[in-house]
């Protein structure tokens, strides 16, 4: 339990919510803010450039369940846009991020795919309860919930296109997002662990290793020598939002290089350790990977997805999955190959010492 209540006092000003509504009488401010060409003669909302044509497994992101189209993205036949729609902004190379609507209108299937390039996805919602298939959405209490997973070819910024079939079969006008891309430790890790969350809350990603060493915010890792005397680093190396100091991130990530992954258990853990704006709610994802695969898990599903509620207390520290690593490179003997008197942690920032500070395990 955490004796912090008094952390939300210390928040200000506004929570920058990528939110759109489909207004038509808003379709210009729309345009601009989105970032979208106005095709005005046809009232249409289109890329103007011939696509290039990946193949599926060569494109930037995958959506679990969907199906990959190797078509142009469809023509809108409507001005319409998606009502509610919010998506992370900010992205990982191999995390998650989640395409949320929040509506009451009725779409008979969702259409994402990259401007400028041939192929896209193509799902269908299904109802609360109903099984997960092939080639769906997830339907929530209010609208629908879209799981992206970049690949580890995700390198840089990319603009989405993002459109819905409506209730009557119109194609809504796509939206076109531009997603950031954010650098990280992936590329020299075999062992990865990365969280996203949807709105601006002080959520954290925690790992415990089969040695016991817990990495989050107060044990960040560092740098190490290997008895050959390379120098590695492991740890958690992006941090968003701590003590509610927004900062659009939303993305945290733990990563671990083969020399120091290893055998046994890991359990993996997410924390509400402050809800900065307790009248929205937040949906989030984790997913872990080992030498660029998908892990199984013993506890929990991987992808793992959640939602804290609306008024969703702090301090939860919930584990959403366990894993277990055999025949590592790393293992528990793991000192006869580092000199753990050469570590040098990682610094820890004032706002991680008031956390630490305002924190009970």
């Amino acid at each position: 339990m955490k004796k912090k209540s008094f952390i939300n006092k210390l928040m200000s000003g506004a929570f920058a919510l990528m939110t759109v509504v489909s207004m038509t009488s808003c379709q210009g401010f729309v345009n601009a803010v989105m970032g979208y060409e106005d095709n005005s003669s046809s009232g249409t909302t289109t890329p103007t450039t011939t696509p290039t044509t990946p193949t599926q497994d060569q494109y930037i992101f995958t959506i679990q369940n969907a199906v990959y189209v190797d078509d142009n993205f469809p023509q809108a036949t409507t001005t319409d846009v998606i009502e509610g729609l919010q998506i992370n902004l900010q992205a990982i190379r191999g995390g998650q991020n989640m395409i949320t609507v929040t509506t009451q209108q009725q779409y008979n299937r969702f259409f994402v795919g990259l401007q400028d390039q041939r192929g896209y996805w193509s799902l269908i919602p299904v109802g609360i309860g109903e099984a997960i298939g092939e080639n769906v959405a997830r339907r929530t209490e209010s609208g629908y919930l879209i799981p992206i997973m970049y690949t580890m070819l995700f390198t840089q910024d990319i603009t989405m296109l993002i459109a819905a079939e409506d209730a009557n079969g119109n194609i809504t006008t796509p939206l076109v997002v531009t997603i950031h891309f954010i650098n990280t430790n992936t590329d020299v890790s075999d062992l990865n662990v990365s969280l996203t969350f949807q709105n601006e809350k002080d959520v954290d990603l925690h790992m415990y290793t089969p040695s016991g060493r817990h990495i989050y915010f107060g044990d960040k890792g560092g740098e190490v020598t290997l008895t050959d005397g390379r120098v590695v680093s492991f740890g958690l190396d992006l941090d968003s939002n701590p003590a509610c100091n927004i900062d659009g991130i939303k993305n945290e990530n733990i990563y671990i290089p083969k020399e120091l992954v290893e055998t046994g258990t890991y359990i993996i853990k997410v924390d509400m350790f402050s809800n900065c704006d307790p009248s929205i709610s937040t949906d989030w994802a984790v997913v872990a990977r080992y030498n660029n695969n998908l892990l199984t898990n013993e506890i929990g599903s991987n992808p793992a997805f959640g939602t804290y509620p609306v008024n969703a207390p702090d301090g939860d520290h919930t584990t959403v999955m366990q894993f277990t690593i055999n025949g590592a490179s790393g293992t528990r003997g793991v000192e006869t190959a580092v000199d753990w008197s050469t570590f040098k942690p990682y610094p820890i920032s004032e706002i991680a010492r008031f956390k630490i500070e305002n924190t009970i395990w």
